[in-house]
């Protein structure tokens, strides 16, 4: 047997035909894998042959026509020109001829024989004047009697102008033994008969097929990855290069070669023009997705199995026991039948059961299987959904979850899976949920939820402003028989602070359990449970009082060492909020985005959307307005307003706070136009709304509606116990109303109260008091008041507030004639403003006369000034004068004024108004809080 390239095969065919020519009659057997080419080779030999003058039979084997009784011979016949008397005796055969099955003997009975010898004459008369080919394609599929007779023909054909060319596929099924133990061994043997053996193409055959369809740097590049690819089989060679060159017509060029749509319909013919069984198991791979197992998915032998594997692996569709492709197996998948592909998924679902295999594996294939008839499938989908439920995958929760309620017959269990169908929606689309809540409930009252489950139940209702009926739930939940339950105990330890500090009215009205200390559940839970317990806590507390700066520190470790898949979006929601609220915006920032990174987050439209909210709030915070509308917009654009529920509050007053501080108050105008539920003001975010209404309407010269807006807020956290101005300082903007509407004298009370709440120390909320305490003073009082505000606040992070205390400390310098100054320091509210994207600042600033619009956006780095010339240099560039900057840094004037020497020679200025912008903000962002006097 010779194994050549292509180009060989075609030589020798024509070097055998030339033979036949000479009155030497031939025989070649072409052999190979199943859809290697040899077809085509086949069929290209005879288009040259024809105008050679050659008369051409053809005929084609095929499986399904494997036990017609001389099939192949009946093709011939029937293209022959013989004349009528011989075809008819000939095709009088055939149809007479009952199946043989394959005996192993080629002995042909008298009756066969003579209808055999007078065949092959009347074929070798055909002969007698001009060249003979008769070629036959996939011979192994011709049925027994048909090999008899070419056995026969074979042998009397060596003297004549005849070349009988037949291909032949190596199968890995057991009835491949017929054909080649008997008929190629027969036919081998014969003087006049050559066997040749169709390779697939070498790397070089390869190169040269690439070369011609794309550009010799591509070819030289990724010709490796086309022969891997294909396995050197032209059809699947051919097939990959179409996918890539369609691809780049559509985009640019793909920097790796990777199956496409061509290629997984190549691959799924190829399969086909074998034996089925190669097919076979070729889709039981592609269901099962390996081939440890695959014998027993099949019920085939292993021996049959690997045969059939190393046929698929010499075809080119396989690498060993795995697809060259993932659209390989896509595609196959895609061939099978709704019901075959039921049955394979099927087995392969009983079998992973039985290897035990993870839920999750068993799940997906008993879903796409649609066969749910054992007892054990139900609780293993909700056990899958369980798994991925802990991992974030909630839409792949629901996929096993809905199967598994549809199929499962034990009443506790159904329950059991009905709540998380709940939970599940809740975190897609709180809205969708609300449809199981009364089936629900009927299951509570029947005990057959337990507790931790009936509190999905309350939230969803406490979503929905049914309060009423959480209240019941609630209730019924305290009562002994359901305090018995550890996980309740712990669950419940969770969720009544969050229910206190985000339904703070419904939170008076909450039942007595029948413990009496929940927050001592700490011990012995796990650390998921824990960091859960800690954030709700640590924002319950943070805003019914203070929270401690260790307490803070805890929950900033915590959200460094959880994942987001082990934690619900409700909890890293509240832990960022209640860092965010306690002065720790940069850090809450910090796990944004990383938290927004995880792959979990993005797979959940719902936790995508509430993390978008947050976003938006800590933005806020920073006075990065631009983000904050980004993240706000996002938010609500994601969902439906019905989808909110009173939850729309919190995104709706983030993002009109940032579009009145943008100076944007026809779109803030709009946004405050849309219905919210009433519900919303018995919850947290009635608050936040009305303090962004309030601003809304303070920007828009309305102090009057402001100032009942502020303090409506305050009167709702007055009597919830939320009056935290790291919250919602609202008597600082109350006081700003005051000064508008002409009431200095309430509005110091207001700041009074508000300095009286803050935490000991310098934070956000001092800076800002007093700012407004500045304001709200005479005016030669105000600069000191606003030079201390506008250092707490450059410290603090939040740089809308900072550039709020440079416009008034700007404009305070106008009013006491200090012109100087005021342009100095109005240079520098420009570029934090600008920065903030604050419109309304930079229109008062330019409006003024204070600062052109356009900054100077020259950088000018601060690594040139040591950390005291730094310090110095902030504060001159403030407006302090050299004394008050020697008196606020303990230093003399001499000091001071060497500092500023060295300052303005390294920076290459000429005095003190020309300290440039970019060098100010890079010193505030170098310069670290300092404690307030």
């Amino acid at each position: 047997m010779e194994y050549l390239e292509r180009p060989d095969v075609t030589q020798v065919l024509e070097n055998l035909f030339a033979n036949a020519l000479d009155n030497r009659g031939r025989v070649v057997l072409i052999g190979g894998a199943p859809a290697i080419g040899k077809s085509d080779l086949l069929a290209s030999f005879v288009e040259s042959v024809v105008p050679q003058n050659a008369l051409v039979l053809t005929a084609t084997g095929s499986w399904m026509e494997r036990d017609v009784p001389l099939g192949i011979v009946d093709q011939l016949i029937r293209s022959a020109p013989l004349a009528d008397e011989v075809r008819s005796r000939a095709l009088g055969f055939v149809d007479r001829q009952p199946y043989t099955p394959p005996d192993g003997t080629e002995i042909l009975d008298r009756d066969e024989a003579r209808e055999a010898n007078f065949l092959s004459g009347a074929l070798l008369d055909l002969a007698a004047d001009r060249p003979l080919v008769i070629a036959i394609d996939d011979v192994h599929y011709s049925d027994w009697m048909t090999l008899k007779f070419l056995a026969y023909f074979c042998r009397r054909l060596r003297f004549s102008k005849v070349l009988v060319a037949l291909t032949w596929s190596q199968v890995g099924a057991p009835d491949e033994g017929f054909f080649q133990s008997h008929f190629s061994t027969e036919v081998d043997r014969q003087p006049h008969c050559a066997t040749l053996w169709v390779e697939p193409l070498s790397t070089s055959a390869v190169g040269a097929m690439v070369a011609e369809r794309v550009d010799a740097p591509t070819a030289d590049r990724l010709g490796s990855e086309w022969f891997a690819l294909s396995g050197g089989n032209p059809i699947l060679l051919r097939a990959a290069l179409t996918d890539y060159l369609t691809s780049t017509h559509a985009a640019e060029a793909p920097e790796t070669v990777c199956g496409g749509e061509h290629y997984g319909r190549a691959v799924v013919d190829c399969l086909h023009r074998g034996h089925p069984q190669e097919l076979h198991i070729a889709r039981g791979l592609a269901v099962l997705g390996r081939a440890n197992g695959l014998a027993t998915m099949l019920a085939l032998s292993e021996s049959a199995v690997q045969r059939s594997l190393r046929v698929l692996t010499a075809t080119g569709v396989l690498s060993g026991s795995e697809f060259r492709s993932p659209a390989a197996a896509s595609a196959i998948l895609a061939d099978l039948s709704a019901v075959g592909a039921g049955e394979l998924r099927g087995r392969a679902a009983a079998l992973e059961h039985e290897s035990g295999a993870p839920a999750t594996v068993v799940a997906e294939h008993l879903v796409l299987a649609e066969q749910f008839t054992e007892p054990w499938m139900a609780p293993v989908l909700q056990e899958a959904a369980g798994i991925s439920m802990g991992a974030g995958r909630v839409a792949e929760a629901l996929h096993f979850l809905l199967p598994a309620r549809a199929h499962c017959h034990d009443s506790r269990r159904a329950a059991a899976i009905l709540s998380m169908v709940a939970r599940a929606q809740f975190q897609l689309n709180p809205e969708s949920a609300v449809r199981y809540v009364d089936e629900l409930i009927e299951l509570i009252d029947q005990c057959l939820v337990s507790g931790a489950d009936a509190l999905t139940v309350v939230r969803i209702l406490l979503w929905g402003g049914q309060f009423e009926r959480a209240h019941g739930v609630l209730t019924r939940l305290c009562e002994p028989d359901f305090a018995a339950e550890g996980e309740l105990f712990v669950e419940l330890a969770i969720t009544l602070p969050w229910i206190t500090c985000t339904y703070p009215r419904f939170a008076a009205q909450l039942p007595q359990p029948a413990w009496p200390e929940l927050e001592n559940t700490r011990t012995g839970i796990s650390i998921n449970a824990g960091f859960r317990l800690e954030s709700h806590w640590a924002l319950s507390g943070l805003l019914s009082d203070a929270l401690p700066d260790r307490a803070l520190d805890e929950l900033d470790s915590g959200l460094r060492l959880i994942r987001p898949d082990d934690t619900t979006i409700e909890t890293m929601e509240t832990a960022l909020l209640a860092l965010t609220y306690g002065g720790r915006p940069a850090a809450a920032a910090r796990h944004c985005e990383l938290l927004c990174a995880a792959a979990s987050v993005r797979s959940v439209p719902g936790r995508a959307t509430r993390m978008a909210a947050v976003r938006a709030e800590v933005a806020l915070r920073q006075g990065d307005l631009a983000a904050a509308e980004r993240f706000g917009r996002q938010a609500l654009a994601a969902l439906p307003t019905s989808s909110w529920g009173h939850a729309i509050g919190a995104p709706l007053a983030t993002l009109v706070r940032a579009l009145v501080a943008m100076g944007k108050l026809s779109d803030a105008k709009e946004l405050l136009n849309l219905p919210v539920p009433p519900s919303m003001f018995d919850t947290r975010y009635g608050p936040q709304y009305l303090y962004a209404r309030g601003r809304f309407s303070l920007a828009n010269a309305n102090p009057g509606a402001a100032y009942r807006d502020f303090t409506s807020c305050g009167e709702y956290l007055i009597d919830w116990k939320l009056d935290n101005p790291g919250f919602l300082p609202w008597r600082i903007d109350a006081a700003e109303a005051c000064v508008e509407l002409g009431r200095p004298q309430r509005a110091l009370e207001l700041i009074e109260e508000h300095l009286a709440l803050c935490a000991p120390g310098v934070s956000r909320e001092r800076g800002i008091a007093l700012r407004a305490r500045a304001l709200a003073s005479e005016t030669r009082q105000r600069p000191p008041l606003l030079r201390r505000a506008t250092e707490i606040l450059r410290d603090s992070g939040d740089r809308y507030e900072f550039a709020r205390s440079l416009v008034d400390l700007t404009a305070t310098c106008h009013m006491l004639g200090d012109r100087r100054r005021a342009a100095l320091i109005a240079r520098m509210a420009l570029s934090v403003a600008e920065e903030c994207h604050a419109q309304g600042l930079i229109s008062t600033l330019v409006g003024r006369g204070d600062a052109t619009a356009t900054t100077d956006s020259s950088p000018v780095t601060h690594n040139v000034l040591s950390d005291a010339e730094q310090r110095v240099a902030s504060l001159a560039a403030t407006g302090y004068t050299n004394r008050e900057i020697a008196k606020e840094l303990f230093i003399t004037v001499s000091t001071v004024e060497q500092h500023l020497t060295r300052t303005y020679r390294k920076l290459d200025i000429a005095r003190r108004v020309d300290l440039p912008n970019a060098m100010n903000l890079a010193v505030f962002a170098q310069l670290g809080a300092r404690n307030s006097g």
